[in-house]
């Protein structure tokens, strides 16, 4: 057999390699080069804002806020793209690619039903009107109807959004008759919000407060917030409420007591306050402490503040500072605290002396200073007697005795 060794010629080569580099330059573009630009796994972007355009269309590009969002066929419209319009309100959830935000989701805001109550005037029963009070509420199959039948004349509350130019209702409450109110306030927490319905815990009760268009709200109460409640409570238990108020915390009020030991000085400032340093003495089961206690005209105190001196004791509550101090919200000046001691007599006065038992006495860990004003119940005590009795707290620690006895010799 014969083989031929055909050599392909120089032009022929040249042209294969040609088409061999045309089908490489117009092959497909791998994946990653396909994709160039687009940054893969981007986090979601959250924003709300008001509908400021949008196209005839759900695709294409919307401005929301300051932002444009473009919608593509994937995009998820609720409750759908033909009921969101220029001017609403819409939350939305998109991706950035290639420098444009390209949307999920726009989902439009629907503000919660506020109350409206009065007397049903008119019922349109073929047009789904009705007019309750000076309000006139479309009413359809999917509003709620509770209470009593409806009728011109009897008392209605209504829960409504506005949709487009009307009121439409999502529940109706009827009653036969205008409900007897009665007034009241009180605080509580926040348990839930629940459109325009409060769950507000009082104690162990648990209060149902509505609210309507009068409803005056301050300091956009939360869940866990307290608040104060001002309003009237219905038949059926529940609360209108006329006002409610967030309550800042207050803060924890720091208690003093003790005796003034020394009078500070202070800013000259209109109107005036007093600085005191109010210190308590150790004595047996009882720690020293010390305070300094600012009175301003705010504070109430049962004496002029300018006749204090040192030496009074004085006992109130008041706010801690920033530097420290207590700003009193109460004081009173008032007689040192009674306080009682008992123990073995270690130390006692001579008792040949003219003037005995008056004298310094050790009873115990108490240092009982009796005078010839202190009762003496019985025979004077004698060292190793325990004794006891009442007296006033001195400023060092010592007790002013006003009574004292023998307990067992």
């Amino acid at each position: 057999m014969h083989r031929h060794n055909r050599k392909m010629p120089f032009t022929a080569l040249l042209a294969a390699v040609a088409l061999l580099a045309l089908t490489l330059l117009l092959a497909p573009a791998p994946v990653a080069l396909a994709q160039e630009g687009v940054a893969p796994n981007q986090p979601d972007l959250f924003f709300e804002g008001e509908v400021l355009a949008r196209p005839e269309g759900a695709e294409g590009l919307w401005t929301i806020g300051r932002a444009e969002v473009l919608a593509t066929p994937r995009t998820h419209f609720i409750p759908n793209a033909a009921a969101i319009q220029v001017g609403d309100q819409v939350h939305v959830v998109a991706v950035r690619e290639r420098n444009q935000l390209i949307a999920k989701q726009i989902i439009k805001k629907v503000p919660p039903p506020r109350l409206i109550q009065g007397e049903i005037k008119a019922i349109d029963a073929a047009m789904g009107l009705w007019t309750i009070g000076q309000h006139q509420v479309r009413v359809n199959a999917e509003t709620k109807l509770s209470g009593d039948p409806p009728e011109v004349g009897a008392w209605a509350m209504a829960w409504v959004v506005r949709q487009e130019e009307e009121l439409l209702a999502r529940r109706i409450y009827v009653k036969g008759a205008k409900p007897r109110v009665e007034p009241v306030t009180f605080r509580g927490e926040v348990m839930e919000i629940n459109e325009s319905v409060y769950l507000i815990k009082v104690g162990e009760e648990v209060k149902t407060v509505l609210t309507d268009e009068d409803t005056r709200i301050e300091g956009d109460p939360q869940v866990g917030d307290m608040v104060g409640v001002r309003g009237h409570r219905l038949e059926d238990g529940s609360v209108l409420a006329h006002h409610i108020v967030k309550l800042e915390p207050r803060p924890e009020p720091v208690l003093f007591g003790g005796f003034v030991s020394e009078l500070l000085p202070t800013l000259t400032v209109m109107p005036p306050q007093w600085a005191w340093q109010v210190t308590r003495p150790a004595h047996p089961g009882h720690e020293a402490e010390s305070w300094i206690v600012i009175v301003t005209s705010e504070t109430r105190i049962n004496v002029d503040p300018a006749t204090v001196e040192v030496g009074a004791w004085v006992k109130g509550e008041g706010v801690a500072t920033e530097a420290g101090s207590i700003l009193a919200r109460v004081a009173k000046v008032m007689p040192p605290p009674r306080v009682r001691f008992i123990g073995e007599v270690l130390a006692a006065p001579d008792p040949t002396a003219a003037d005995f038992p008056a004298g310094v006495w050790q009873i115990g860990e108490f240092t009982v200073h009796v005078t010839a004003e202190t009762e003496i119940q019985g025979d004077a005590p004698a060292l190793g007697d325990i004794a006891g009795g009442s007296g006033e707290l001195q400023m060092d620690g010592s007790i002013q005795a006003a009574l004292l006895r023998i307990l067992r010799p």
